[in-house]
């Protein structure tokens, strides 16, 4: 009887350890251009934790917390690495990850100052607007031709991502897109047909910005 309670109780303590964690990503996003790298960069907070619901089994539920990735080129450019997969981008990102994933996000949660460069199959969604204050002329970008985009001399130098201790990104995306409103609705595009799946009907305003 002593042994079972025992039992249970180390059973207990060890989904207790997996059934919840939270860290902070910092994804930074390299360019080059005819002026040189530049570089953007956004912190965000990943709170984990498995389902609570016997139907559940061993479902992974994330909350995301922070904003996308904004690059800056100047003159009214900019490139958007948006949040979508964040929540799972640095267990992706993992080379040796196991069959058990609650140990492995609850490792990611203890990888203070580690990194990954991404391989171009764990990009974040890459995005720019013709014209910044218009949501309607979002456009999606290629990573691998961000010259057709941008003009020459512009391409992707790289894509990292750290744990981090650093604070939650605030602000930047709300000083360039002053149109966004509160996550997750409406469609950045307005007016949407309930019909239309393209790439701009499905984009919401909460793929830029979490709270």
């Amino acid at each position: 009887m002593y042994a079972m309670a025992a039992l249970a109780l180390a059973v207990t303590v060890l989904s207790g350890c997996r059934d919840h964690n939270s860290w902070r990503q910092k994804l930074i996003v390299e360019v080059e251009t005819p002026q040189g790298v530049v570089s953007g960069a956004s912190v965000i907070q990943v709170d984990s934790w498995f389902g609570q619901f016997p139907a559940s089994g061993n479902e992974v539920n994330y909350e995301v917390t922070g904003e996308a990735t904004v690059v800056d080129f100047g003159g009214g450019r900019y490139l958007f690495a948006l949040l979508g997969g964040s929540a799972e981008r640095f267990y992706y990102a993992l080379e040796d990850r196991g069959r058990d994933r609650g140990r492995d996000l609850d490792r990611i949660a203890r990888m203070q100052g580690e990194s990954r460069v991404l391989m171009p199959e764990n990009y974040p969604l890459p995005v720019t607007f013709a014209y910044i204050t218009d949501p309607a002329s979002v456009i999606r970008v290629d990573p691998d031709d961000l010259a057709a985009h941008f003009g020459p001399g512009y391409a992707l130098s790289s894509i990292t991502l750290a744990i981090t201790d650093e604070k939650v990104t605030k602000g930047r995306v709300e000083a360039v897109l002053g149109w966004l409103s509160e996550y997750p609705e409406p469609s950045v595009v307005p007016q949407i047909d309930p019909k239309d799946f393209s790439f701009e009907a499905k984009l919401r305003h909460g793929d830029f910005i979490r709270r």
